[in-house]
């Protein structure tokens, strides 16, 4: 995707100049980290569901479940959390799962601004003219343990969490309207089996 958004080669060119297993360049980031992200941002949202329900329980903003053997508010079968408790607890554990897509975005970015500067400077570091796609290598993405390496260096830790801000608005407002559709199809179209 980076090679068609910067370059404009699209992936039959790709596969035609690199072969096949270029399509999956610099995928070890995203696949090894977004099962990690996914499983704390989930984790972290029923935690904040439960927060917000024992919250609005204990203020009578809610009314308490039927004593028919309800175990947890995330039980679909029992009441339900206001939908800007639900989006509000969504947007809280997208921050969460910044923690960790932070450093996996930075580490990313990195890889990507480093590989096309590395065309865009000379031999000895002056800048060059925009190279022609004939003139770009094939391989040129920077390891993941050298930009890691680098950074640490450089900046310590904070290097990886340098747009923790930004990253953690961005989830924030991803997540609470990924979990605000989620919960509204799931109370619109869902459907509770009780044995």
């Amino acid at each position: 995707r980076v090679r068609y958004q910067t370059r404009g080669h699209s992936p039959m060119y790709t596969l035609r100049n690199e072969r096949f297993l270029s399509l999956y360049s610099g995928m070890l980031t995203p696949v090894t980290v977004g099962g990690p992200i996914n499983a704390l941002v989930f984790m972290s949202n029923d935690g904040i569901k439960e927060c917000f329900y024992e919250m609005l329980l204990r203020w009578g903003m809610m009314e308490p479940p039927a004593p028919s053997g309800l175990t947890s508010s995330l039980d679909l079968s029992g009441p339900k959390l206001p939908m800007w408790a639900v989006m509000a607890s969504g947007g809280a554990a997208g921050c969460v799962g910044t923690i960790i897509a932070c450093p996996a975005a930075t580490i990313r970015v990195q890889q990507q601004v480093r590989a096309i500067s590395a065309h865009l400077t000379g031999v000895a570091g002056s800048p060059a003219t925009t190279p022609s796609s004939s003139e770009i290598p094939k391989r040129n993405l920077v390891p993941v343990t050298t930009v890691v390496r680098d950074l640490l260096a450089t900046e310590g830790v904070r290097g990886l969490y340098r747009a923790f801000s930004l990253e953690c608005a961005t989830n924030m407002l991803g997540r609470s309207t990924y979990f605000g559709f989620y919960e509204g199809f799931k109370r619109a179209f869902g459907r509770v089996y009780v044995a």
